[in-house]
């Protein structure tokens, strides 16, 4: 479903993918093969899962989310 919160983590997401070069599953193989480098991205991608858990009910109205049950 198309809504104002799939486009702005569309957003967030390709901005993340392009700053580090890989998405989240290419974290954990980067990490496996020792590239080090992954674990940036790996905490940035852990740290922007926990902001979007505690601000999904502030954000859930402004950007039309829908419920989580």
């Amino acid at each position: 479903v198309l809504h104002r919160g799939t486009v702005v983590g569309g957003i967030l997401f390709g901005v993340g993918w392009a700053m580090t070069g890989m998405c989240p599953g290419p974290i954990i193989v980067n990490l496996g093969e020792g590239k080090w480098v992954a674990c940036g991205a790996l905490v940035g991608a852990l740290l922007g899962a926990y902001t979007m858990g505690r601000l999904y009910p502030s954000l859930r109205r402004p950007l039309d989310l829908p419920p989580i049950d």
